[in-house]
């Protein structure tokens, strides 16, 4: 596919200020041992309820969670050393290009296989629909549906299109990730205004039919580690318990450490990284209508590529204003579109293609003359290597001189004006 290349006038491209390296603080540090904590976390939950033979389905999704085979490897030895039987199946919606081989290909990415943590995968697309729920159709993948237990592994943090007390976590998965395809569209159909409704009222639901083993929620930091792992119950999934650890994953969201830049340069956007592919808690924009946009909010956003995990799914590339060639080549249109789809009104917008140009620095400097930062030494610019990690950035000298709370680093020698990776991007 050729794309509709812009060739800007030399002429007329702003020059890229120096950008410098900066570290924010992390507001909790990381679990060392993430399987060992997960493990007692779970086993403590299961103790008493996990029957021997038991076959429990342990939902894992298509989110790059950190540390994710350790998260999935100590809840299957707890599961399997209360007497239970667990088995992985992949609860990721649409994703993986909704198909049963795709989506073992997601779980490979992201480290997750039968050898990695020692459990067999069953992957389908086939769905059965379990209950109506008001009016919200409930789907489980046909594997999940015939096992005896569902137990959720997912991190808990804010959704991109909603605001709510329950927002991305087990609820959601076990509502839209287990669903497949169809479970997906069910919900998303109703529209995202409704998901502070529906997602808990459909997770209640099957906790409530004895269906939930329980779950296994973890919470990340700044720096993109796991700072806390955390099992729940099926009577506190979908209720305050699952609310708390929200609120706790807000207070620690990575956080861009200014109030307004012209332009924010972003490594690698990929589902892994956000279910928008850049994390609009993040930067502020979220270009939709349930999310008014806020601070800092950039004037333009590049995106420079796409992570190997997302498989080519672009979903949120509409987020970005400019994008490169090498990018745009690296999108799988139709899982992309698919995704989109799949979500309904927020899938128009963040499923729409930027600028595209030849390469980054051209990518840069058209951002910047797009918006009229034509001065360096006044362009506020901003580099992250993707919305997840943002505990280290680079900043230019005017932006630096509005930061707060920032350690200046020591810049490489060998690219004091820390532009290589636009060569090497």
């Amino acid at each position: 596919m050729i794309p509709p290349l812009f060739e800007p006038p030399e002429s007329e491209l702003a020059d890229i200020p120096p950008l410098l390296p900066v570290a924010q603080p992390a507001p909790a540090p990381g679990i060392e041992d993430v399987e060992s904590a997960a493990f007692d976390t779970v086993s403590s939950c299961v103790r008493g309820r996990a029957r021997h033979g038991m076959r429990v389905a342990v939902g894992v999704g298509s989110r790059g969670l950190a540390s994710l085979p350790e998260l999935v490897r100590g809840t299957i030895r707890a599961l399997r050393a209360a007497g239970a039987d667990p088995f992985i199946v992949p609860a990721m919606g649409s994703h993986g290009g909704g198909t049963a081989e795709g989506q073992i290909g997601v779980l490979t990415s992201l480290g997750v296989t039968e050898t990695s943590v020692d459990a067999r995968i069953e992957s389908t697309m086939e769905v059965a629909q379990v209950a109506r729920v008001g009016d919200l159709d409930l789907y489980l993948d046909t594997h999940a549906e015939r096992a005896d237990a569902l137990f959720p592994i997912n991190r808990v943090k804010s959704h991109t299109c909603f605001d709510a007390r329950i927002e991305s976590g087990l609820a959601k998965m076990l509502v839209i990730g287990y669903g497949k395809q169809l479970g997906a569209r069910a919900a998303h159909r109703l529209g995202y205004e409704r998901f502070p409704e529906i997602i808990p009222a459909g997770a209640r639901f099957h906790c409530d039919a004895g269906r939930v083993l329980g779950g296994l929620a973890s919470v990340e930091n700044a720096l993109g580690e796991v700072a806390l792992v955390q099992a729940l119950g099926p009577d506190q999934i979908a209720r305050e318990p699952e609310a708390a650890l929200l609120r706790h994953a807000d207070a620690l969201l990575g956080h861009l450490p200014f109030d307004e830049a012209d332009v924010l340069i972003v490594d690698l956007l990929g589902k892994n990284i956000s279910g928008d592919g850049i994390d609009p808690n993040v930067t502020g924009r979220f270009s939709f209508f349930t999310m008014p946009d806020r601070p800092p909010n950039p004037k333009a956003i590049v995106a420079l590529g796409l992570t190997a995990q997302t498989h080519g799914n672009a979903i949120g590339i509409g987020l970005a204003d400019v994008i490169t060639l090498r990018m745009y080549e690296g999108v799988d249109w139709a899982d992309t579109y698919l995704n989109a789809f799949t979500a309904g009104r927020s899938g128009l917008t963040r499923a729409k293609c930027p600028i595209v140009v030849r390469d980054a620095r051209t990518a840069v400097r058209t951002a910047l003359a797009m918006v009229g930062a034509l001065d360096p030494s006044l362009a506020l610019v901003a580099r992250v290597h993707d919305s997840s990690h943002v505990g280290q950035l680079w900043l230019s000298p005017a932006l630096l001189k509005r930061a707060s709370r920032v350690t200046p680093l020591q810049p490489d020698p060998a690219d004091p004006d820390g532009h290589r990776f636009l060569d090497e991007g």
